[in-house]
């Protein structure tokens, strides 16, 4: 009984991986080999490391290996002094790996820069593509201002296969662009929300 168990954890670890975007070796390896074991991915980078058009290409290639995943969550954490924008090429290529995943029901995406959902919506267009997608969950943190609210809104507006969606929103007086965030925004993006007739919830901390 301990060794049927034993294996069930075995595979059970097999079909989830968390993907350090530090781990040059895991990353070269879940590139260059089809991975049809995994249904869970999560992506995670660390506060110090740099974040550009690398890790979003890296992603990407390790999803086009992944194809039958699941679940997916992308946490991309964004230093707060960076104020390059992410490439559209890069972008772009995370969008097409990201619509090969037909499979995908599940998406959880952290950031704190919008440069994925405002620059050229590349996200926003891979979320409207997966067709099993039925729920998704942004963790957005010191990146949102109106312009931004009015944006992601509409843009989920098309998004007809997300039955579930959760925008939690959190901001601290350190990042002057919080500051853009008024009421009028949060009140523009829930009514926007609501308007999907879908179960929303929506915190401001």
């Amino acid at each position: 009984m301990g060794q049927n168990q034993n294996k069930q954890l075995k595979k059970q670890k097999q079909n989830s991986i968390r993907v350090d975007l530090n781990d040059t070796a895991l990353i070269e390896d879940l590139s260059n080999n089809s991975q049809q074991n995994i249904t869970r991915i999560e992506f995670r980078q660390n506060n110090s490391q740099q974040f550009d058009d690398k890790q979003l290409l890296q992603t990407a290639a390790v999803l086009k290996n992944c194809k039958d995943i699941t679940q997916l969550c992308l946490y991309f954490h964004l230093r707060y002094h960076r104020e390059e924008n992410i490439g559209i090429q890069a972008q772009r290529s995370l969008q097409s790996a990201l619509i090969n995943c037909q499979n995908l029901n599940c998406l959880t995406i952290a950031l704190n820069k919008l440069d994925l959902i405002e620059g050229d919506s590349s996200l926003i267009i891979a979320l409207q593509n997966l067709k099993k997608l039925v729920k998704c969950v942004f963790l957005l943190d010191n990146c949102m201002n109106d312009s931004a609210a009015k944006n992601i809104g509409i843009q989920l507006q098309k998004c007809s296969n997300i039955l579930f969606l959760n925008i939690f929103i959190h901001y601290g007086s350190k990042n002057i662009r919080a500051l853009e965030y008024t009421e009028k925004g949060r009140v523009q993006l829930k009514r926007r929300m609501i308007k999907m007739k879908r179960l929303v919830q929506h915190n401001n901390k």
